[in-house]
């Protein structure tokens, strides 16, 4: 794990939020969604603790407004793992929801 971490620059990839078994990744770009992933999973082999990729979702704050339709194109190109997600244009995380979907004063 070590070695990967060494070659994904987290200071341009974003954040990683974790808060008991409840772990958010920002990322600035799409394709570092594909390095991440195989740095969880590498994680995994070692300590036995997954992701499960069913109950995950990703929400694409990169998305042109209007246009969520991109989002889902660029993001199931990516393919490989990436198609057990969810998408969706908003999410709860620790009781509260992130997204581009959401609408002023809800």
């Amino acid at each position: 794990m070590i070695s990967n971490l060494a070659s994904w620059n987290l200071l341009r990839a974003g954040e990683i939020l974790a808060f008991a078994d409840d772990t958010a990744v920002i990322l600035r770009v799409l394709r570092d969604l594909s390095p991440i992933l195989r740095i969880f999973k590498e994680y995994a082999t070692f300590s036995n603790l997954h992701l499960n990729l069913a109950k995950t979702v990703l929400v694409p704050l990169f998305f042109f407004p209007g246009d969520p339709e991109r989002a889902y194109l660029e993001v199931r190109a990516l393919g490989g793992r990436v198609q057990e997600m969810a998408l969706a244009l908003q999410a709860k995380y620790l009781g509260v929801i992130l997204g581009p979907g959401l609408v002023a004063g809800t």
